[in-house]
């Protein structure tokens, strides 16, 4: 047998809606949510135990509806952290590359 709160879907429906038409649950403009569930606190959960269900639907509705939200991918062209992984995993596979040329293959 199992239960199935309703009203959780119900509220993450109607919170998306107003999220969809730019308003946050207050009625004015502003980030995803549903309920006290935000996009800032869901990254504050600790994803090694086990997340409650009413919670994971939360979040899905949280997450469909942050969309707009920017994504700010930054990157970094300094080649010093590719030279050193690059001298780590060649120091690293020295052996398998001598073993190979010693078998003959």
């Amino acid at each position: 047998m199992s239960v199935f709160d309703t009203a959780v879907e119900q509220r993450a429906e109607t919170e998306a809606k107003r999220t969809i038409a730019g308003l946050d649950a207050d009625g004015g403009a502003g980030s995803a949510s549903v309920g006290d569930v935000t996009r800032e606190s869901l990254n504050k959960i600790d994803t090694s135990k086990p997340i409650d269900t009413d919670l994971d639907l939360a979040a899905e509705a949280v997450l469909l509806n942050s969309a707009s939200e920017p994504l700010v991918i930054e990157s970094n062209d300094d080649s010093t952290v590719r030279s050193d992984y690059q001298k780590q995993m060649e120091a690293a596979v020295k052996p398998l590359g001598e073993a190979i040329l010693a078998a003959g293959l």
